[in-house]
């Protein structure tokens, strides 16, 4: 086919090896940007096999198209840039400012490359997608849609940035990424491997989201937070500080993680939940409700803390047990098995409250220290069925039980008036009826 849209002048300029030629309007070319007169003179190309003889397509001002580069359809290449390779621009993209096109990239559509922007590999950005400032998208990265890279970013592997999202500061995407909808992900935030961040999500400041992991809805990870393996957080939840989420945990709901604190295996945090400081919830546990689990407090097992629970400094709650209610756990308390805390009990210090326990508030239990020969810690408390409980060293039985250990154990020298003390402490303590509450 004869050339009859454009020629090539004797003005010419040597870049990167290659003699490139400023082109000549031959006809009136009616662009995006407006009509090329017929003589007007456009940018440099190396040869008319950089640019169509069809269409609307144009290199205009300083711009430069040179080795096996095309640009075709309706594309505009103009200011600075630089489309070079095997690189191609087409439909009604433009490229401008000192931005460049290289390697085998594509840019079609109506998307827009400017600024300082790179665009290089086997990248595409296509649709209305956006790249600009100082952004570079390489590998087999694509952004398609109305997605928008900038800044400082980095886009690169296999990563999918498409929709309205928007990658930016110094952040970085790559691996198998997908990354879609309104979410924004900025500052030196990273999120790389097959994670995945959508919805209206932001993940920023140099938070971390690897793995298989997903971020969504309205969830904010940041600082420096880590969400991996096959975590999610997702609905309102904000996750930040030095926070590890990871294996299958979920954070929901408007559930805040921050700290130094950790939620992992199959553990859920949720509601209104608060977890921080060192504080460990993970296994197959539940925190939710309001609750607050602060300290080195650690929740794991089966357990269930909701409520408006406030567990804190070293306690742990594992098991099958069940915190709930305005409950509160803390010191180096322990409350395991299938035991329940409820109402407005304070269970602290050294206490240890496991098998059936069933404490709603402080008359429901006793913790006696140093108790015995090895100076232990004793807790008595109500358990089901209307029996007492006895915790203390390797012990745990009935205060019946208890009796009968002590006075076979003990018979006779100076800890067998101080546990038989400490046993009838324990009956009158806890099996006297209280009037208001008929317990």
């Amino acid at each position: 086919m004869k050339n009859t849209k454009y020629e090539l002048t004797d003005e010419s300029l040597e870049v990167k090896g290659h003699k490139l030629y400023r082109i000549r309007a031959l006809i009136d070319i009616n662009t995006s940007l407006g009509v090329i007169k017929a003589g007007s003179k456009g940018g440099f190309i190396e040869s008319e096999a950089n640019l169509s003889f069809v269409g609307c397509s144009w290199v205009c001002d300083g711009a430069q198209v040179f080795e096996g580069a095309y640009i075709a359809g309706g594309a505009q290449v103009y200011g600075e840039a630089q489309v070079y390779g095997k690189a191609q621009v087409r439909g009604e993209a433009r490229v401008h400012n000192s931005a460049q096109i290289y390697d085998d990239a594509r840019v079609f559509g109506k998307a827009q490359v400017s600024g300082k922007a790179q665009v290089r590999g086997k990248a595409q950005v296509r649709g209305d997608a956006q790249v600009y400032g100082k952004a570079q998208v390489y590998g087999k990265a694509w952004i398609y849609g109305d997605a928008q890279v900038y800044g400082d970013a980095r886009v690169y592997g296999d990563a999918r940035v498409h929709n309205s999202a928007q990658i930016y500061g110094k952040a970085q995407v790559y691996g198998d990424v997908i990354i879609y909808d309104d979410t924004q992900v900025f500052g030196e935030a990273q999120v790389y491997g097959k994670a995945q961040v959508y919805g209206e999500a932001w993940v920023h400041n140099s938070a971390r989201i690897y793995g298989e992991a997903q971020v969504f809805g309205d969830a904010q990870v940041y600082s420096k937070a880590q969400v991996y393996g096959k975590a999610q957080v997702y609905g309102n939840a904000q996750v930040s500080g030095e926070v590890w989420v990871y294996d299958t945990a979920k954070v929901y709901d408007d559930a805040q993680v921050y700290g130094n604190a950790r939620v992992y295996g199959n553990a859920q945090v949720f509601g209104n939940a608060q977890v921080f400081g060192d504080a460990r919830v993970y296994g197959d546990a539940q925190v939710y409700g309001y609750v607050s689990a602060a300290g080195r407090a650690q929740v794991h097992g089966k357990a269930q803390v909701y409520g408006d629970v406030l567990t804190y400094d070293d306690a742990q709650v594992y098991g099958n047990a069940q915190v709930s209610g305005g409950a509160q756990v803390s010191g180096r308390a322990r409350v395991y098995g299938d035991a329940q805390v409820s109402g407005d009990a304070q269970v602290s210090g050294e206490a240890r409250v496991c098998g059936t326990a069933q404490i709603s508030s402080n008359k429901d239990y006793l913790c006696l220290y140093p108790v015995g020969s090895r100076s232990d810690v004793l807790t008595a408390y109500r358990g089901a069925l209307g029996l007492t409980w006895v915790v203390v060293g390797c012990f745990f039985g009935t205060v019946e039980q208890f009796t009968e250990q002590v006075l076979k154990t003990h018979k006779g020298n100076i800890y067998e008036g101080q546990y038989l003390r400490a046993i009838e402490l324990i009956k009158f303590s806890l099996s006297q009826k209280d009037i208001t509450s008929g317990k």
